[in-house]
């Protein structure tokens, strides 16, 4: 017992650069993926993870998807929602518009019956939400 007391105490503490690395490593995961619900999103691969399922989605529809998914539970304004994703100043029609075939492949990705949505859904005269 006294040996492995000896040998426990003999191991080398870690420095300050080793726990910096951690913390940076801890840091880097926490800034590449965004977890809500059951979204995972890798921000850097570009891949969704929903209910144990891996979706590949266009850059752009991702975008909409991760924008709608820091926003969540919240809805998101059809002007917000092409202001974060494509960087236009837009009215709310023009937004509407533009926005609607991006949220439309997104539905056509996750969810299982379009007709029906129930994880993007549709804020009548406003936006879009994700249910998280």
């Amino acid at each position: 017992m006294q040996t492995l007391l000896t040998e426990l105490g003999d191991i080398k503490q870690p420095d300050s650069d080793s726990e910096d690395m951690l913390a940076g490593f801890l840091h880097n995961d926490t800034m590449r993926f965004l977890r809500r619900g059951q979204f995972v999103l890798d921000l850097q691969t570009r891949r969704v993870t929903f209910i144990n399922q891996v979706y590949e989605l266009t850059p752009s529809t991702f975008e909409y998807l991760a924008t709608l998914i820091r926003h969540a539970p919240n809805p998101v304004s059809y002007e917000t929602l092409v202001m974060e994703v494509q960087g236009y100043h837009l009215s709310q029609t023009e937004a509407s518009d533009m926005a609607r075939w991006r949220i439309h492949e997104l539905r056509k990705a996750i969810e299982p019956d379009l007709e029906n949505p129930k994880y993007v859904i549709t804020v009548r005269g406003f936006g879009y939400q994700v249910v998280i």
